[in-house]
C-alpha cells in the first residue's frame, strides 16, 4: 500500500505501484492489521495490544476520525511469516488480539484468521506459479525452486534447509525473474556450483521481500546473494551470507539492507555497483578481498548510504570505493568500524579514491595493517569526527584531496605515522586543520579514554536512562568518544 499518512500507515488499499521511487515509500499490506478500541478517541501510553498465540506482530495506537486503534506496524524482530503459519492442515494459524490499558485487560478478539491466502507444502524442485500462493517446504529437501508468478509466499520452516546439489548446469537454488510482491525466508543452499552460480538469485524483483534468509554457497562458486540491475525497491532483512565467492551482489537500486552479515567465503563480503541503496546495521568480512567494495567498472554506483557497518579480518582492504574508470558520487558512511583488515598485504582500513561529495561520519579505524583511512583524488569530502588507531601505516595517507572539509575531532594513536599528506585542500601535511576545516587533532591519544564500550548510564550523552546500556559509546549521542 502507499506510505501516505504522517504515522507511516496508509488509510486504504491503494496500491504501491511504480510511482513509488523507494521501498520506505510503501507499507507491506499484509503486516497490518488494525482494531478499534472502545471507548477511547485518543492514545495513551498505556494502551497496549498483544496478538496471541506468538506475538508475531509489533502493535502501536493511531486515531482516526476521533477513534482509537491498535494498529499492527509489521512483524517483531525475532518472528517470521513462519510463526502465522499452521503446516497440519496448512493454513494460517487463527488468531486473537488482547488488548491492555496499563494492567487492566480491556478486550480479547474472537480466534479467527487474519489471512485467507492459499498455503501449500512443497518437496523442493518446483515451480512456483500460482499468484496470491504461500508455498512452505517443511523439511530438507534437494533441488532448485523458481518463482514465476508475482505476490508468492516462499516459507522454508527454520528446522529445514533447500540445497541444489546439481553440478552440470548454471541453476541457483532459488530465481525469480521480472516478479513483483515476493516474500522469500528460509535457509538455502548450492552445492557443486560452477564459477558464478548464485544461490538466491533474484533479477527484475520489485517490491518484495527477504526476511531471516541465510544462504551458503560452495567457495569456488557464486554470490550467495545476486540482485542484478533491475531489482529494486525491496527490503533485505536479517539475512547471513557464508562460504561464497561474493556475499552479497548489489547492482541493484533503491534496495533497503536492515542488519546483514557475511563471512567465511573467499572473496568480498559485499559488492555494490548499484545506486541509492541503504544499508542499515551489518556485518562483513573476507578471505582474500576487501570486505566492501564500491565497483565502478561498468557503472557508478552513487548516492549509497551505509549505517552502523562493521568491516574486519579481511585479508584485504575493509573497504574500497574504487574501480575501474568511473566515478563515485555521494556515498555516505555513518558509524563505520574497520578494524583487524589489511593481513600482511598492507592495506587500508578504508579506502576512498576516484569519488567525490563523500560523507564520513564516526569513522573508527583500528589495528589495519595499512594506514586506517586512505584518500586518493577525492573531491568534497565531508569528514566529521573520527578516531583512527594502531594501524601499522599512516593514520591518514591523503592525496589529491580536494574541497576537503574536517569538523569534530580527529583522534590519532598508536599509527605507523600520523599522516602523509599531500596535494590536499582541507587537511594539513600534519592531519591539522586548514580553513575551512575546523577539527580539533589530537595525536598519541590514549584510547582507554576514548573509546571504552557501551554507555552505562545517560548522564551528559544524550540518551534515555532506559537506552543507554545499547548505545555504542563511540556514536548515536552528543557527546562523541565518552567513555
Amino acid at each position: 500500500m502507499v506510505r501516505n499518512q504522517p504515522d507511516g500507515l496508509s488509510p486504504g488499499d491503494a496500491e504501491c505501484d511504480a510511482a513509488a521511487e523507494r521501498y520506505t515509500g510503501c507499507v507491506h499490506g499484509g503486516e497490518v492489521r488494525s482494531v478499534p478500541v472502545p471507548g477511547f478517541t485518543e492514545c495513551s501510553p498505556t494502551l497496549t495490544a498483544t496478538d496471541l498465540p506468538a506475538g508475531a506482530l509489533n502493535w502501536r495506537c493511531v486515531v482516526r476520525s476521533g477513534q482509537a486503534y491498535m494498529v499492527s506496524t509489521g512483524l517483531a524482530q525475532s518472528r517470521s511469516l513462519h510463526d502465522l503459519l499452521d503446516l497440519n492442515p496448512p493454513g494460517f494459524r487463527n488468531m486473537q488480539l488482547r488488548v491492555s490499558n496499563g494492567t487492566t485487560e480491556l478486550f480479547t478478539t474472537a480466534p479467527a484468521q487474519w489471512w485467507t491466502q492459499p498455503v501449500e507444502l512443497i518437496t523442493g524442485g518446483e515451480t512456483l506459479s500460482t499468484a496470491g500462493t504461500i508455498y512452505v517446504l517443511a523439511q530438507d529437501a534437494s533441488g532448485a525452486v523458481t518463482i514465476t508468478a508475482d505476490q508468492v509466499g516462499l516459507v522454508v520452516v527454520p528446522s529445514a534447509r533447500l540445497t541444489n546439489t546439481e553440478s552440470s548446469t548454471n541453476v541457483p537454488t532459488l530465481r525469480a525473474d521480472n516478479r513483483s510482491r515476493l516474500w522469500i525466508e528460509g535457509k538455502f543452499k548450492r552445492l557443486n556450483a560452477t564459477m558464478g552460480t548464485s544461490t538466491v538469485d533474484l533479477r527484475g524483483v520489485d517490491r518484495s521481500v527477504l526476511r531471516r534468509v541465510h544462504a551458503a554457497n560452495t567457495p569456488n562458486g557464486g554470490p550467495c546473494f545476486n540482485f542484478d540491475e533491475a531489482t529494486r525497491r525491496s527490503l533485505i532483512e536479517d539475512t547471513t551470507a557464508t562460504e561464497c565467492t561474493v556475499g552479497y551482489l548489489v547492482r541493484g537500486a533503491d534496495l533497503n539492507f536492515t542488519r546483514f552479515t557475511a563471512a567465511g567465503w573467499l572473496g568480498n563480503g559485499m559488492v555494490v555497483s548499484g545506486s541509492r541503496n541503504h544499508f542499515l546495521t551489518g556485518r562483513l568480512n573476507s578471505s582474500s578481498d576487501p570486505a566492501l567494495l564500491m565497483d565502478r567498472s561498468s557503472r557508478s554506483p552513487d548516492d549509497n548510504v551505509f549505517v552502523n557497518l562493521l568491516l574486519s579480518n579481511s585479508y584485504s582492504a575493509g573497504m574500497v570505493a574504487s574501480m575501474g574508470t568511473l566515478g563515485i558520487a555521494g556515498t555516505v558512511l555513518f558509524n563505520v568500524t574497520a578494524a583487524s583488515n589489511g593481513g600482511t598485504a598492507g592495506q587500508s582500513g578504508v579506502t576512498l579514491a576516484y569519488t567525490s561529495r563523500p560523507t564520513v561520519v564516526g569513522l573508527l579505524s583500528l589495528n589495519n595493517s595499512g594506514s586506517g583511512l586512505r584518500l586518493f583524488d577525492v573531491q568534497d569530502l565531508t569528514f566529521w569526527d573520527g578516531a583512527i588507531g594502531s594501524n601499522e601505516g599512516s593514520a591518514v595517507d591523503a592525496d589529491y584531496l580536494n574541497g576537503a572539509y574536517f569538523n569534530g575531532v580527529l583522534k590519532l594513536f598508536g599509527n605507523g605515522a600520523p599522516c602523509t599528506v599531500a596535494t590536499t585542500t582541507g587537511l594539513g601535511q600534519d592531519c591539522s586543520s586548514p580553513s575551512p576545516s575546523a577539527h580539533t587533532r589530537t595525536i598519541n591519544e590514549d584510547p582507554a579514554s576514548s573509546v571504552v564500550g557501551r554507555a552505562t548510564s545517560a548522564a551528559g550523552v544524550g540518551v534515555t536512562a532506559a537506552n543507554a546500556e545499547h548505545v555504542p559509546t563511540w556514536s548515536q549521542f552528543s557527546r562523541a568518544w565518552r567513555g
